[in-house]
């Protein structure tokens, strides 16, 4: 998977942000193992603390591994690996590391809660419980999954005093050929009064 998009931002006060998004796949050439790599044009003017790059590591029956970086152009080789990275999101938007990498789906704790219809499409209710919750770390999320193909059409995050904190929605689905593809996403941060979207240049296929 390979593309290109605009990530803008709306802060507590209405002051709105956008700039460029990249994200690309890359597979291990001698295994199972995949990264999925984010990378935004920061603009000049924001705090240099600012994550300009945020590294997914996949591998199949283990918990996905993260690294950051503040700089774009930054070797992915080069960056150390993290179990998890914190509340910092891409380009100092709500969309975090674990949120692209769907970190509560690695939880132990899983709960199917109901069969139903969203957005038009069957989904599966799931629950998923943090076994060991934290203040600003997700304590629960409860997520709308697609029933007949991978994908998420909506997930409530509700963070450590189990208070809604932030909900996932794509706002422009459709099925091509018997699959969903996304247009476009946001993340709606309750706690923080803030709002991210994310638009893709072109439709892409959910995994």
């Amino acid at each position: 998977m390979k593309g290109t998009g605009i990530l803008k931002m709306r802060d507590a006060r209405g002051k709105r942000r956008t700039m460029k998004v990249a994200f690309n796949t890359t597979l291990s050439t001698n295994s199972l193992a995949w990264h999925d790599i984010y990378r935004v044009a920061l603009p000049a003017g924001v705090p240099k603390d600012t994550l300009a790059m945020l590294v997914v590591f996949h591998q199949p029956g283990k918990p996905n591994e993260y690294a950051i970086a503040h700089r774009s152009d930054a070797k992915v080789a080069a960056l150390p690996r993290v179990k998890v990275t914190g509340s910092k999101g891409l380009g100092g938007s709500d969309f975090t590391a674990s949120d692209f990498g769907l970190s509560f789906l690695h939880w132990p704790h899983q709960r199917l809660l109901r069969a139903e219809r969203r957005m038009g499409a069957d989904c599966h209710v799931l629950e998923s419980i943090n076994p060991s919750p934290a203040p600003g770390v997700y304590r629960r999320v409860v997520s709308w999954v697609l029933a007949e193909s991978p994908g998420i059409v909506r997930a409530e995050v509700y963070d450590h005093d189990n208070k809604l904190f932030k909900v996932f929605t794509p706002k422009r689905l459709k099925k091509i050929d018997g699959r969903w593809h996304l247009k476009e996403m946001e993340m709606r941060n309750d706690r923080a009064d803030t709002r991210t979207s994310i638009t893709l240049d072109r439709d892409q296929a959910l995994r």
